[in-house]
């Protein structure tokens, strides 16, 4: 387990659940815990926290796992930026999930987008509301037990540094890309002189066309994995945890699931480590790009 800023403790890997859904998606949330999991994210947006609260409320009846044996999080919609809007959006994520409680909260975005009405897919940017204004909303839901902690995804190092300025409870989490193809080392270096953990979404790339993530395919890191008797994946998701950052691989298929839990059974060689650095694109996968109309847009 690691320890974060505030003392709790949090799982060393997680679940991502992005596009989990329905009953398969049901099965795969209670697979997951029979393997090993404990860290589950998810998000307003994503629409499946229903999906997770059905998955934990079964799992409760049954005796499988305790509430208190999981770390959950979940994400603020931008449709709940505004300060009056914040708690009714954390409340219902919860109503979703079927908890009175959240481990972690995460502002989503720094980018607002106003809520267009029922029936309407379209996103609509809101610059009028700065993420300053919502952290501090973040705070109240904090204060109020809503949540254990919070922190922020997918913010800069110069919007991070302004709420641990502004705010008056320093963000436990950024939670953005991170990968052996895209490092974010700049980023990392400045969480870490505050004490803020990496959460790493999309850690083994974007695959495209069904095929992996070119890095995955580089020499180096193939000849690494005969050397650790281990898959390019998961020389990819140790070097993370390596480096301190929390990945959160996305699958639902279990044999996937349990490879890369099993990256917890191994450890990597200094010089491998820095190996492994070299093999940076500095090109992101997921660029976001409805946010680009915001002043906020954060890459």
């Amino acid at each position: 387990m690691l320890t974060l800023n505030n003392g709790l403790s949090v799982p060393p890997i997680g679940l991502g659940t992005y596009k989990i859904a329905d009953s398969d998606g049901v099965a795969a949330i209670k697979t997951a815990v029979r393997v090993g999991y404990r860290l589950f994210d998810t998000a307003f947006v994503y629409g499946n926290e229903h999906i997770l609260g059905q998955a934990f409320r079964e799992m409760f009846a049954q005796g499988d796992i305790k509430r208190e044996e999981l770390f959950v999080v979940s994400k603020l919609g931008p449709t709940f930026h505004r300060s009056e809007a914040v708690e009714r959006g954390c409340r219902l994520s919860l109503e979703r999930l079927g908890l009175d409680h959240l481990d972690l909260y995460l502002m989503h975005t720094p980018v607002a987008a106003r809520d267009l009405g029922a029936g309407n897919d379209r996103s609509e940017i809101d610059d009028e509301v700065s993420p300053v204004e919502t952290w501090k909303a973040l705070e109240e839901c904090h204060r109020k037990g809503l949540v254990r902690s919070i922190g922020v995804s997918n913010f800069n190092e110069e919007q991070l540094e302004e709420i641990v300025n502004l705010g008056s409870i320093k963000p436990v989490v950024n939670q953005v890309e991170c990968s052996i193809g895209f490092h974010q080392a700049d980023l990392r270096r400045f969480c870490d002189k505050e004490d803020i953990k990496i959460m790493a979404y999309s850690p083994l790339g974007k695959p495209k066309f069904g095929k992996d993530h070119p890095f995955l395919q580089s020499g180096v890191l193939k000849q690494m994995s005969e050397n650790y008797g281990r898959s390019p994946a998961q020389i990819s998701l140790r070097y993370l945890i390596e480096i301190g950052t929390i990945p959160i691989p996305k699958s639902s298929n279990v044999d996937r699931m349990m490879e890369n839990l099993d990256v917890l059974s191994f450890k990597l060689d200094k010089g491998d480590i820095e190996k492994l650095e070299s093999l940076v694109e500095q090109k992101r996968s997921m660029n976001l790009d409805w946010l680009k109309a915001s002043k906020y847009y954060p890459f």
